[in-house]
């Protein structure tokens, strides 16, 4: 990607090798003689119009090119800002998760801290409720044999009523 201070450069460097080449081929040439004919000049002149014409047809080229290059460098920078601000969206949404994450993952300690309570008051009850049905039992069997104790005791007074002594 160039900025426009490359482009500017760039173009600049196009410049000056055309007046480089311009003044090259000058040199090159061979040089006039006064007594150089009207046809002769012509025809030298000729070729220099002609590389004249290319070198500014290559400019020409150079100069379009270089326009190109500056429009994708903007629109290439447009879609950069916009990645930029996608990018800084996703920044904020993943950090906004990220507190979700925390605040579940607290939630999530603060049941299992509850769970594990609960699993003790449940141990507790299932003792305490054990208790009682053992003291239930007890106090069934205690009942019972009270009752079986009077029973005796009524069938052994049925008994000394009737004269049977055990």
């Amino acid at each position: 990607m160039m900025t426009e201070e490359n482009l500017s450069v760039l173009e600049g460097w196009v410049i000056a090798l055309s007046v480089i080449v311009v003044f090259s081929t000058t040199m090159a040439a061979p040089q006039l003689h006064h007594v150089m004919a009207r046809d002769e000049l012509a025809v030298a002149n000729a070729g220099k119009t002609k590389l004249i014409s290319e070198l500014a047809a290559t400019l020409e080229s150079a100069r379009q090119d270089n326009t190109s290059l500056r429009a994708e460098a903007v629109e290439t920078g447009r879609l950069l800002e916009q990645v930029r601000c996608e990018l800084a969206a996703l920044k904020q949404e993943r950090d906004t998760l990220i507190g979700q994450v925390a605040v579940a993952n607290e939630k999530l300690r603060e049941l299992d801290s509850r769970l594990q309570t609960t699993g003790l008051e449940a141990a507790k009850l299932k003792e305490f409720l054990s208790l009682q049905e053992t003291q239930k039992e007890r106090d069934d069997a205690a009942e019972r044999a009270k009752k079986a104790e009077d029973r005796i005791r009524e069938l052994t007074l049925q008994l000394h009523r009737a004269g049977v002594w055990p």
